[in-house]
């Protein structure tokens, strides 16, 4: 039975149509991996039936009733003053609210002052402790410490706020939440990105005993034929028009029958063209012969037939790395090279009294490495300080090394 079902689900921005007339129907249980080439609408279309976005008028995405959602963006969402433990309790309103009545009909039977008051709450006591332990709540905390430690959450990063944590971080803090909260339909973006190793294999193990239904983008192909049991293609076609195909298996299956899909398609579109020009010739020789008759009723028939479409090529990438010369042990050496901003270092005093001096030149260092800003370098020879006393009064203009990646490229 199906839990949800896409009819004719189109998105536009502005005049541009990133996919049309999309329809699907998702079964519970079902384990589906979307791939297509990147700028396809994968992500839009996951945040579509994740409900942040909506489709275009005239198509939708329906539910089924009581079906939850939970939807893990690939960026991390803003943060609150709630430590990770704290956020991930969140997940459990229900138990949280069940937790809460038992305390208070643990304080009504504790006043005996009120006899038939505590009676009445020890009556309504037993079954709500009774849901409450079926639905695990003495568990919730060994629950937590499972899932943090399996996204690689150390011990002392668990009591953290999460605004103090990085943006990956946060990102496995939202996708253990979403995990603790079991939705009917869970969504994925990207769940691999922030993840080592030992990670993705626990998550990998976790989903693989994931009883609801999934939905994963990812390009992590391998991390995809461990958990998918489905694979969706979508694409456009060389008219421009979206498609979304379904194959059964994991990520490998769906290779192979890809390929096997596009080489029957291509045969039948090979052998459509080659009647069409049997047809065409036949027309062409006899439409003004005796057989006219039979040669327009062939020209219509050829009019009305539907033309299959060419299969597009799969693009593969080409790439080519060629290695120069291997250069001497001694890949760089300088003299008397400052690296960084004039004026960059500052003054402070130490626990003893003394004035010390404390450059920001490593962080310069890190800036240029990583392109974040345009230091330089000078050679001192070079710079004001160490011209000549007869050196011109005028203010000398150090001497700028070029930028490295710019020596590089050539």
């Amino acid at each position: 039975m199906s839990i949800l079902v896409g009819t004719n689900v189109s998105k536009s921005f502005g005049a541009f149509d990133l996919f049309s007339n999309l329809n699907f129907s998702v079964a519970h249980g079902d384990k589906i991996a979307l791939v297509g080439a990147n700028g396809c609408g994968k992500t839009t279309l996951l945040t579509i039936i994740g409900g942040s976005q909506e489709a275009n008028i005239g198509g939708g995405v329906t539910f089924a009733r009581g079906i939850t959602r939970g939807f893990l963006a690939q960026a991390a969402e803003e943060s609150n003053e709630n430590t990770v433990w704290q956020e991930m309790q969140s997940a459990f309103t229900d138990l949280n609210a069940l937790a809460h009545q038992l305390q208070q009909l643990e304080h009504e039977m504790a006043d005996l002052a009120q006899p038939d008051k505590a009676e009445k709450a020890l009556e309504r006591y037993g079954p709500l402790q009774h849901d409450f332990e079926m639905k695990g709540g003495y568990n919730v905390d060994a629950r937590i410490k499972r899932v943090l430690s399996g996204l690689s959450f150390k011990e002392s990063q668990m009591h953290r706020p999460l605004s103090k944590l990085s943006g990956g971080q946060r990102v496995r803090a939202a996708l253990a939440r979403l995990l603790l909260q079991s939705p009917d339909v869970l969504l994925l973006d990207e769940p691999t990105n922030h993840l080592d190793t030992q990670g993705i294999e626990w998550l990998e193990s976790y989903l693989q005993e994931w009883e609801g239904t999934l939905m994963i983008v990812s390009h992590d192909r391998y991390f995809l034929d461990e958990v998918c049991e489905q694979v969706w293609e979508m694409g456009r076609h060389g008219d421009g028009l979206s498609y979304l195909e379904s194959y059964r298996g994991g990520y490998t299956d769906y290779v192979a029958q890809r390929t096997a899909r596009r080489e029957r398609a291509l045969k039948e579109f090979d052998a459509q063209q080659e009647k069409i020009a049997k047809e065409a010739e036949y027309i062409r020789r006899n439409m003004a012969g005796q057989n006219t008759s039979i040669a327009k009723g062939k020209l219509k028939r050829l009019n009305r037939l539907e033309r299959l479409e060419k299969p597009l090529e799969q693009r593969a990438m080409s790439l080519r790395l060629n290695s120069g010369p291997r250069s001497g042990n001694i890949v760089l050496e300088t003299t008397n090279v400052e690296i960084g901003y004039r004026g960059g270092e500052r003054k402070e005093t130490t626990d003893d009294g003394r004035r010390r001096r404390i450059s920001r030149r490593p962080s310069s260092i890190v800036r240029r490495l990583l392109s974040l800003s345009s230091p330089f370098l000078i050679c001192n020879c070079c710079a004001p300080s160490a011209r000549p006393s007869s050196a011109p009064t005028a203010r000398a203009r150090p001497r700028f090394l070029k930028p490295f990646w710019k020596r590089w490229r050539r």
